[in-house]
Formats: C-alpha cells, structure tokens, sequence
C-alpha cells in the first residue's frame, strides 16, 4: 500500500504541474505575441502562434509537440544489459514545464515493458523528468514505479534532435539505470 501511495503521488504531483503550466501558457502566448512585435508596431507572423527565439531564447521555433524514439541499454537490477527502445511523446505548455508519455520495451533475457507519464522541466538545452509509472514482465508481474530522467538536447534543424539520455527507475527496492539516445522531431 505504501508503495501504491507514493506512486499516487507522484502523479498527482504531476498532473498539479502540468495543469499550473497550462494555465500558465495563455500568458506566455501573450509575452510570445509581445515579443513579436516590432519597433514599427508591426506583429511579424511566426509559425503555430509562437516566436522564433523568445520562448526558447535561442533564435528558433517554439514547438509544442515532440515525438521522439530512444534506443539504449539499462544497466543493473534485474534489467541488467539489455537493450531497450522506447517512442515518446511530450506536449509542452511553456518553455519549460512540460508532461508526455513514453512506452518503452526492455528485452534480452527477460522482456518488459514500461509505461510512464512524465513531467518535464527544460533549462537551456537541459530537460529533466519525473514520471511514475508501470513496469509489466512475465517474471515480476505489473509494478509501479518512479523513474528519473535528464538528457542534453542538440537540435540538428528542422525541428530533429538528437539527445543523450541517462535515467533511472526505482522499482520494487532496485534502482535500474537506462543509458541511451533518443532522436525527436518536434512540430
């Protein structure tokens, strides 16, 4: 039951920041529509009612939709070695709070599958995850869990990127540690 509790939490924690983020946007589109305009009184047009620059201060297009496939390897715990391969979605509200949703499958000597809804904080090209969650094998049965995430974010143009990623989920008493990349397009 302790376990079930804190999961709850978690969720709760994030659904509270992801609704606060998207009551928040309306007055971020409004700072974005301030910043467009120019000197001359002009509203110049940027693409999905966002500036370029503003909302990321780095000179290109704020996009609230990401989708993004990841490979990599866990390491220790019960996943130990084996590859993994995810797809996963992120809706952002601001320039720095998001949520999303991933499904991962772990396979090699034992298959799982992980389900997460994660909340996200962006700084810079820093994205940081919290996301409870669902791991379901054969083995083990279904389990919640709590994973924590960070990946570096290097945008290859056209709304591509490339990001590095670490994370970590505790589960049933074990810390299982996933390595990898993930390669996105936002739109």
């Amino acid at each position: 039951m302790k376990k079930y509790l804190s999961s709850e939490l978690f969720g709760t924690l994030c659904l509270s920041l992801g609704l606060l983020a998207f009551q928040h946007s309306a007055a971020a589109d409004e700072q974005v529509a301030a910043d467009l305009h120019d000197a001359s009184g002009r509203t110049e047009q940027a693409g999905h009612g966002e500036a370029a620059g503003s909302a990321h201060g780095e000179g290109h297009e704020f996009h609230k939709n990401a989708l993004a496939v990841f490979l990599g390897i866990t390491h220790s715990g019960r996943r130990e070695n084996d590859p993994a391969v995810a797809l996963e979605y992120e809706r952002r509200f601001t320039a720095h709070f998001s949520m999303g949703a991933f499904a991962e499958y772990t396979f090699g000597d034992s298959d799982y599958a992980v389900y997460g809804m994660p909340c996200y904080y962006r700084t810079g090209r820093w994205r940081f995850s919290l996301s409870p969650g669902l791991e379901d094998s054969k083995e083990h049965g279904t389990l919640e869990l709590v994973r924590l995430g960070a990946n570096y974010i290097f945008e290859v143009g056209g709304g591509w990127d490339v990001a590095p990623t670490v994370a970590v989920d505790f589960v049933d008493g074990e810390d299982v540690w996933i390595f990898g990349l993930g390669v996105g397009k936002s739109f």
